[in-house]
């Protein structure tokens, strides 16, 4: 019985302690904005990906992350200032034209949107 118990018990800490490992590991600043992006997490995607811009990193990717965050999270202004930012650049996918002119729509730009 006293064997079955210590048994229990080390397995328990082994699991605490690898879910304290996998803890420290996410908050360790070690995941990309791609991965926060792909976790649904856009507040800090955003935060990342402009970090990026900054270092003058994957300029077009970020936009495009970055817009379309804004989009996913309704804050509709942010992601129109990103979408036409997003479409200056040449052979983007014709769908980021649709959601800049839903962004200028759904901020009452209808004469831009309908450009």
């Amino acid at each position: 019985m006293s064997k079955r118990l210590h048994l229990t018990l080390l397995s328990f800490i082994i699991l605490l302690s690898t879910a304290q490992a996998q803890d420290h590991f996410l908050a360790s600043g070690s995941r990309t904005p791609d991965d926060l992006y792909k976790d649904y997490k856009f507040p800090e995607a955003i935060e990342a990906y402009k970090s990026q811009l900054d270092k003058g990193k994957n300029e077009r990717h970020a936009i495009q992350r970055i817009a379309d965050s804004y989009r996913r999270t309704g804050q509709y202004a942010a992601s129109e200032e990103w979408y036409a930012k997003l479409v200056q650049f040449q052979d983007i996918d014709p769908e980021n034209y649709f959601y800049y002119a839903k962004a200028l729509s759904t901020n009452k730009k209808y004469d831009q949107a309908a450009e």
